[in-house]
């Protein structure tokens, strides 16, 4: 009887087979996500679309909005959402929770390592920062 191997049901990772240009695909992934975390955290930042999702949640749960400017949203995110809210008003804790979700659905898609979900989720939210801080001045 053949193995499985053989009939090609094995299914081959990054850390049972090196592949000759594994470094170049990986840090090619590795920038990826990088551009896609920091798009995902200048545009959350530097727009309303924030306070625009807060609307649309009003208008779902039928409830008046109060919410109108950024600091609004700040201000009403740390006094009824707690952590969650910190979350969101804390361009570091959303992007280190960007970068996990970002990381893990890569990781998942195309066969990465796991330490790629702890090198990206560590060292991605301070680079997107460090852009978004060069973006607004």
């Amino acid at each position: 009887m053949p193995s499985k191997a053989s009939q090609g049901q094995v299914r081959s990772t990054y850390h049972t087979k090196i592949k000759p240009n594994m470094t170049l695909e990986f840090l090619g992934l590795y920038f990826w996500g990088l551009i896609i975390t920091t798009n995902l955290i200048i545009t959350f930042y530097s727009s309303t679309i924030k306070i625009k999702v807060l609307e649309w949640v009003f208008a779902l749960l039928r409830k008046p909005n109060s919410v109108i400017t950024l600091q609004d949203f700040d201000d009403y995110m740390f006094e009824k959402c707690g952590a969650f809210g910190e979350m969101l008003t804390c361009p570091l804790c959303f992007g280190f929770w960007t970068s996990l979700i970002v990381s893990g659905a890569m990781h998942q898609s195309f066969d990465l390592p796991i330490y790629y979900i702890v090198f990206s989720s560590l060292s991605w939210p301070s680079m997107s920062v460090k852009m978004l801080a060069w973006f607004k001045h």
